[in-house]
């Protein structure tokens, strides 16, 4: 899997792909002519890579259904439930690729059911926790203020650690306050507004990085570039000087629950998150659901009546 384009592959090979390999390749090269992510690319090369691991380089029209099933429980068995889902979302997208071209007669994913992934639990943080988290920043120092505003802007806007690592001076609006996403997931730009909080740290953060000629936002002590590993590195630091297990996607997960109970539209939350589809954000309205649950418990107008209740005396129907 080398990265060739589908026009040069054929070429090379001047007929449709025979192995296993050469479809790899194929559907390799379909993905990179649509310019998806990197980071996809990266990950379709791996999965597809453990397929080949498993099966051998062997003609394409021996591989069977049940071998796909048959790597789907390898690979829940050796990794989990989780990543076997993830998985098979590469693999279909392969099988499907290589039926639309024509190189096999059927898609052989068609008869492989999806493993049913286990749906992880969110707790979003409390505000307690999350002025405890900020407190741990000493905006006397450079860095205590730039880690300030990474927290800000997680929460406030919910970006993800990719996107906020790449987030450019260019794409930052004060006037509108507005940040530009330039690339977010499955390459997609969008504008995400933030709030005063965000605005006035900004401005402070700003003023101290005066000089520093670095493009991106966030940069680190000697003006460089900080990457999304750092950026992951730095909030789960946070965490633990705040007693409280910490990640950027926690964060972001927190910003759309206190989001929507604020009142604000599973809608509007779909495109400030850039979700393609309304699937997770569904669950954030669940979780806020739970929560106006959880306080009718406690203020029921009906509950709080002297004369509501039955007192627990027997009546008879009349």
């Amino acid at each position: 899997m080398e990265g060739l384009t589908a026009k040069h592959l054929t070429v090379q090979l001047g007929r449709p792909p025979q192995t296993l390999a050469e479809a790899c390749d194929s559907f390799m090269a379909d993905c990179i002519a649509r310019n998806l992510s990197k980071q996809t690319l990266a990950l379709n090369r791996i999965i597809l890579r453990d397929l080949m691991v498993f099966l051998g380089d062997i003609p394409l029209a021996t591989v069977k259904t049940a071998d796909l099933r048959r790597f789907f429980i390898e690979k829940a068995t050796a990794t989990s439930a989780s990543t076997a889902a993830r998985y098979y979302n590469c693999i279909k997208k392969f099988f499907s690729f290589l039926a639309e071209e024509g190189v096999t007669a059927d898609n052989l994913m068609s008869g492989v059911r999806k493993p049913k992934a286990p749906t992880p639990i969110i707790k979003p943080l409390s505000t307690e926790q999350i002025e405890a988290l900020i407190a741990t920043c000493d905006t006397r120092s450079f860095t205590g203020l730039r880690d300030k505003l990474i927290l800000l802007i997680l929460i406030d806007c919910g970006l993800r650690a990719s996107e906020l690592a790449a987030l450019t001076l260019d794409d930052v609006d004060l006037e509108g306050q507005m940040f530009l996403i330039r690339h977010g997931k499955g390459d997609k730009s969008r504008r995400v507004p933030f709030g005063q909080a965000v605005l006035a740290m900004l401005k402070s953060y700003l003023a101290k990085r005066a000089d520093v000629t670095t493009p991106n936002l966030i940069v680190n002590a000697y003006g460089e570039k900080v990457d999304r590993h750092r950026l992951r590195k730095i909030v789960v630091a946070r965490g633990e000087m705040a007693g409280i297990k910490c990640t950027t996607h926690l964060l972001r997960h927190t910003c759309a629950v206190a989001y929507l109970r604020a009142g604000g539209d599973a809608f509007t939350l779909q495109k400030l998150l850039g979700h393609s589809t309304l699937v997770m954000t569904k669950r954030y309205c669940e979780l806020a659901d739970n929560d106006i649950s959880d306080k009718h418990k406690l203020y029921s107008p009906a509950d709080r009546l002297k004369n509501a209740g039955d007192n627990g005396k027997r009546r008879r129907l009349r």
